[in-house]
């Protein structure tokens, strides 16, 4: 009889996917986070059939038909196991080892796995005898004064690693060799004395990590009292790769199978996931000390859309929020997001419970925010957005973030709703600047010596035509520029509609087309109707007003530059004339109301500021 080795098979399921063998007889559809079909081995239109990917199984709730890769194809094409294991090797590119793959190598790799496991158990057995014993009083009285159960002990094996080498000690006793103890991380070689060797863990409390089955693979170990550092977590070893491993996740699992709608929720350490469990969030797990990397990220999507990232309100909690940003931007795809909830400063999960607050714990996680907010919100956070260099620092910055998201249409996605966000926000700070500044402006003083500073709202008028044209001109001329100016273009004051709509345009094309050039950005707006508006501006009338916005030969960086700063001189003036212009027709209204010698003399000095502004 032909038999394969586990190992052999284990790499088919690896490289093979089930729902792609499937989908060989049947539609498979993504449903939530399942994968469902009608079922190949019955009739049915309404689809009953479930893939579950990750375990590698799948179930058919209408006719009960239940396996795997192998047995699916056995079953439906009617063959063996051999051949099945022969046509899907052939599938992924692997040759049918002789012995089934049960080699010499196989048959001691696969023992010394079990011996792994077999020791790390011991180990962990070991730990939470500790506890209970008369040297974890210490350990006890910790885990107890933080409110954790019996109950919740015995769920997340909690344990304690005693002060010395106990450890060492006990496992030597059972047989087993201190060069493979050495190798899992639970002793270590003495820098001063070489060939000694003590435990990994001393005098903490132990908190057992598991892969994705339950077994035990590594450990966490928080000291108890002062000192640093405060966790330690197991060295690499052949079975733990702490980027790739989530704690928790078998739990998770567990609570996920049963009730889909069960939040998963990401916090930041270990006492974090036992007292989020023990109070009813029974989808909490934590990456293991570590900022979220992009392997965790996938196991994560694994179990849920869109996990929750709960992290600390303070500024560490925002650093480490753009980190992970950073890593889930480039993996993006139609229903696989995050959420983010940032707890209030000082707090974590475990103090709010301990707190009685588990309500405002609940409401935070029922509201978390979507990734596109938390995008934003980190984003602007703490940035001054005083002048134009600053505004286009944001923009460059969010930008950058989002050229890492590899799906187009969800990069084109968030760079729409990343330029609605800013120029809200843009108009939002001028609206608020000029509501501060009203009143209290005064030639000799901001407009001489900062007029970017003075950027108006929507509600400033009258700026000079032929001026807004030399501007619109050398954007169109030199359309590269419009993304450096595109939050002062935006703020210029425009009552011709044709204006207007032809500013909307040039904005909306230049977030489609990001390798803009003049005839492109033309022909685009031609077919959009807007050709006579652009001859009204780009023809020699503007030219002979603005000899800067000229369309030239070669875009030297020499030409670029000269073009670039006219233009800000224009719209410096522009904005600086408008505010006055309005500032005088207000005060020539108060003097015709009342005319005091105050109101006149305020009449006078606009008039006079307006005058050298126009020379």
């Amino acid at each position: 009889m032909v038999t394969f080795s586990s190992g052999f098979l284990d790499q088919i399921r690896r490289r093979i996917s089930l729902a792609d063998v499937i989908g060989r007889y049947t539609v498979v559809q993504k449903r939530g986070s399942n994968l469902t079909a009608c079922c190949p081995f019955h009739n049915e239109k309404s689809p009953s059939f479930y893939i579950y990917e990750e375990d590698g199984h799948y179930h058919c709730y209408g006719c009960k038909a239940h396996g795997d890769t192998f047995s699916f194809l056995m079953e439906k094409k009617g063959i063996t196991f051999p051949e099945a294991v022969e046509e899907l090797a052939g599938q992924a590119g692997l040759q049918i080892p002789q012995n089934g793959g049960d080699s010499e190598a196989d048959r001691r790799a696969r023992a010394e796995g079990e011996l792994f496991y077999e020791i790390l158990e011991k180990a962990t057995q070991f730990y939470e005898k500790q506890l209970l014993s008369n040297g974890g009083v210490i350990a006890k009285k910790y885990i107890d004064n933080r409110g954790v159960t019996l109950q919740t002990q015995k769920t997340f094996r909690l344990g304690y690693a005693p002060r010395g080498n106990v450890l060492h000690h006990y496992l030597s006793k059972l047989g087993y060799k201190t060069s493979v103890l050495q190798k899992l991380g639970l002793v270590q070689e003495s820098r001063d004395r070489s060939g000694e060797f003590y435990d990994y863990f001393r005098d903490r409390l132990m908190f057992p990590i598991w892969d994705r089955r339950g077994r035990v693979i590594a450990f966490g170990g928080r000291i108890l009292g002062t000192g640093n550092p405060k966790y330690i977590n197991s060295p690499e070893t052949p079975l733990f790769h702490k980027g790739d491993v989530i704690y928790g996740y078998h739990l998770a699992k567990q609570v996920k199978t049963q009730d889909k709608t069960a939040p998963l929720i990401c916090c930041e350490g270990y006492m974090d996931v036992v007292a989020l469990h023990q109070a009813g969030f029974q989808g909490a797990v934590a990456p293991n000390g570590t900022s979220i990397t992009e392997k965790q990220l996938e196991v994560l999507w694994k179990l849920d859309n869109e996990p929750i990232i709960c992290l600390d309100g303070d500024k560490a909690g925002e650093e480490a929020a753009l980190r992970v940003l950073k890593v889930a931007l480039p993996s993006l795809e139609v229903g696989k997001s995050l959420r983010f909830v940032s707890l209030p400063a000082g707090e974590d999960p475990d103090s709010l419970l301990r707190a009685g607050k588990k309500e405002l714990l609940k409401n935070l996680y029922d509201t978390a925010l979507p990734l596109v907010e938390k995008l934003w919100s980190t984003s602007v956070a703490g940035k001054s957005l005083e002048t134009p260099e600053q505004k286009t620092a944001l923009r460059q910055d969010i930008f950058s973030l989002l050229g890492a998201i590899k799906n187009n249409s969800i990069r084109k996605s968030y760079e729409f709703d990343a330029n609605d966000r800013l120029r809200a926000y843009m108009r939002q700070l001028s609206d608020r600047k000029y509501g501060q500044n009203r009143g209290a402006r005064s030639f000799s003083g901001s407009y001489a010596k900062n007029p970017s500073s003075q950027m108006t709202s929507l509600h400033s008028v009258n700026a000079n035509e032929s001026r807004l044209k030399a501007l619109f001109a050398s954007l169109l001329n030199y359309p590269s520029l419009l993304s450096e100016v595109e939050g002062e273009f935006m703020e210029l004051v425009l009552l011709n509609p044709s204006l207007i709509a032809l500013r909307e345009e040039m904005v909306h094309y230049l977030f489609e087309e990001f390798d803009l050039d003049k005839e492109a950005l033309n022909n685009h707006l031609y077919n959009k109707g807007l050709g006579d508006t652009v001859e009204s501006i780009c023809n020699l009338l503007t030219y002979t007003h603005a000899v800067f916005a000229r369309p030239s030969k070669a875009e030297t960086p020499e030409v670029r530059e000269n073009v670039l700063e006219n233009w800000r001189k224009v719209w410096h003036f522009c904005q600086g004339k408008s505010a006055l212009e309005q500032d005088l027709k207000s005060a020539e209204r108060q003097l015709a109301s009342a005319s005091t010698s105050e109101n006149f003399s305020k009449v006078k000095r606009l008039q006079e500021e307006l005058a050298r502004l126009k020379s």
